[in-house]
């Protein structure tokens, strides 16, 4: 396979593979000042791969670590080692950890970009062994002051740009921690410099949710065929977006309303898939756009949780009927041309819909519908309303729900799933108000009690919030 080059700061950069004197496999990191200098350089190098000229190449792999360390490189030396730098090291230990934990495209992907993006541009030509924990400190901090780069920061002035998330933040510290720990055991440096002490305290932004009048509000204006049964199916059988663009039409019975999820849409950078295992990668589709650097993949689902067995009811079992009487029609219609991937939820001609497409679509239609941008959700805010519909429907019944929603255990969901409604906090604070005063004694809040039976009425009876709103319209003081 060809070299890639990429630019990384101001150098361009390449890395390969050869064998040394011992016949061992071993990864070579190098970056040059210009594009024609790399070219010129990845050239010769695939050539003698080629032709398996090992001698030659090792020839060269020396003399480059020569005229770079100012010494012949001795492969084996830890002493050889104290002198890497960081972005030697780093790009050489990534795929070794990858395929120790035995790590996931997507996830491999990101890991690669938040060395790429966060980690390597501060700590890349440090030398490993010389990296200290006043540096992760330094680094820690200069994270929670930088912006955000992309959509965030489109058409917006420099002081209105969010900085990065404590998530992201996160994500590259705990890339970093493995990293040093194994710099230390592989003998890049003494001592490892980061400790847990140094982790950035964060603080997760909770996603939003809608209640069951706000999801039946969509379920009952939604007039896009596919759009509907995405987020009919999502809320329904607790899909995450990827499951719900993945589900397998052959996966389904609809004769005892069974939908089983085993499946899962996803876009990942092509170069991960040659890094990792393929092992939970059921399909790669044909790339759109020959020079894409991401394809999508249909793989298994996140965890051996996830994949379960959902159940219809009699509304979500008519619409996959009718939807298959589409499909059917399609493939007529498309002939040879149709793409059968078996998936439930495609374009006409079969090809996938990803999920962030999906997502754009539902975010299109609720701004149509007059929504403002904090009362929207995504896809992924669907299954977290159908997880809040079902905890409080089911009395908190954390099993059954966990088991609907394919977490690995109770905990993880309320990890994820801890906010309370205001409805139950107020049912909470009338239940402690009778227990604790008695209810002889305890004075009622007329107003406010009111004004809590009129809200519910009020949501349960559209026509008469409809009467209400027009006796107000008549009042000359409102109009």
């Amino acid at each position: 396979m060809a070299i890639t080059i990429k630019s990384r700061g101001k150098k361009f950069t390449f890395i390969y593979y050869y064998s040394d004197e011992q016949g061992v496999s071993r990864q070579q990191y190098e970056a040059y000042d210009t594009m024609e200098e790399a070219e010129q350089r990845a050239k010769v190098i695939d050539f003698l791969r080629d032709n398996k000229d090992n001698v030659t190449l090792l020839k060269l792999v020396n003399e480059y670590n020569e005229n770079k360390n100012g010494k012949k490189c001795v492969h084996n030396s830890k002493n050889e080692n104290m002198k890497k730098t960081f972005s030697e090291f780093i790009w050489m230990w990534m795929p070794r950890h990858a395929r120790k934990v035995r790590m996931k495209p997507a996830p491999y992907g990101q890991m690669k970009a938040n060395i790429r993006n966060h980690i390597e541009p501060f700590f890349g030509d440090k030398i490993v062994s010389k990296i200290t924990a006043e540096d992760i400190d330094e680094w820690v901090h200069q994270m929670s002051l930088k912006k955000c780069k992309g959509p965030k920061s489109y058409h917006k002035q420099e002081e209105d740009i969010p900085t990065l998330k404590g998530s992201t933040i996160m994500k590259s510290f705990n890339v970093i921690s493995p990293a040093f720990r194994d710099a230390e055991a592989w003998g890049y440096t003494a001592r490892s410099p980061v400790s847990k002490d140094q982790a950035p305290t964060i603080r997760y932004e909770k996603r939003k949710y809608w209640t069951k009048e706000q999801m039946l509000f969509a379920i009952d204006n939604i007039a896009e065929p596919l759009l509907h049964l995405a987020v009919h199916l999502a809320f329904i059988c607790s899909l995450r977006p990827g499951e719900t663009v993945g589900v397998d039409i052959h996966s389904i019975e609809l004769s005892n309303r069974t939908l089983w999820v085993k499946q899962t849409l996803q876009r990942v950078e092509e170069d991960s898939l040659n890094e990792v295992s393929h092992e939970d990668i059921i399909r790669i589709f044909p790339k759109k756009k020959m020079n894409a650097k991401t394809v999508l993949i249909l793989k298994k689902p996140k965890t051996d949780e996830s994949e379960r067995t959902g159940f219809l009811n009699g509304y979500l079992q008519k619409e996959i009927s009718n939807r298959m009487a589409q499909i059917e029609r399609d493939k007529e219609y498309f002939g040879s041309e149709y793409h059968d991937y078996g998936l439930l939820l495609c374009w006409p001609n079969g090809d996938p819909i990803e999920p962030r497409r999906m997502d754009k679509y539902f975010k299109k239609w609720q701004a149509e519908q007059g929504f403002e941008e904090n009362d929207m959700v995504d896809m992924q805010g669907v299954r977290k309303s159908a997880t809040m519909y079902k905890l409080r429907l089911t009395n908190y019944d954390l099993q059954s729900v966990s088991g609907e929603t394919g977490h690995t255990s109770a905990a993880t969901m309320l990890d994820h799933y801890d906010e309370v409604m205001e409805t139950d906090r107020r049912r909470l604070s009338a239940l402690v108000e009778g227990d604790f005063y008695g209810k002889e004694d305890c004075p009622e809040s007329e107003s406010d009690f009111s004004m809590m039976k009129l809200f519910e009425q009020l949501s349960h009876t559209p026509e008469l919030a409809e009467k209400i709103y027009e006796s107000l319209n008549k009042i000359p003081a409102l109009q």
